[in-house]
């Protein structure tokens, strides 16, 4: 299944005020862009990547790991390590 597939499938987790209050802890406490910040770059990030897909497993899904990146990584650079 392709990452725009899990997308759709699990998006109403997304939008959970449980996500949205973990989500905005993880930024907050870990503002910048891991993959920027492996190359040198200061991106502030936007998306609480989960490390490893969660698939539709709820611990995982609320409990990470997770990673904070900026959309231009995770749409990109992550999206093609998890279409491999």
């Amino acid at each position: 299944m392709s990452r725009s597939g899990h997308s759709s499938e699990y998006s109403h987790l997304y939008r959970t005020y449980k996500w949205r209050k973990i989500r905005k802890a993880h930024l907050d406490a870990n503002p910048l862009c891991v993959m920027c910040e492996e190359d040198g770059v200061v991106t502030l990030a936007t998306v609480c990547d989960h490390i490893k897909p969660h698939k539709g497993d709820l611990y995982r899904f609320y409990n990470g790991p997770f990673q904070s990146l900026c959309k231009l990584h995770h749409d990109s650079t992550k999206a093609r390590e998890e279409n491999r």
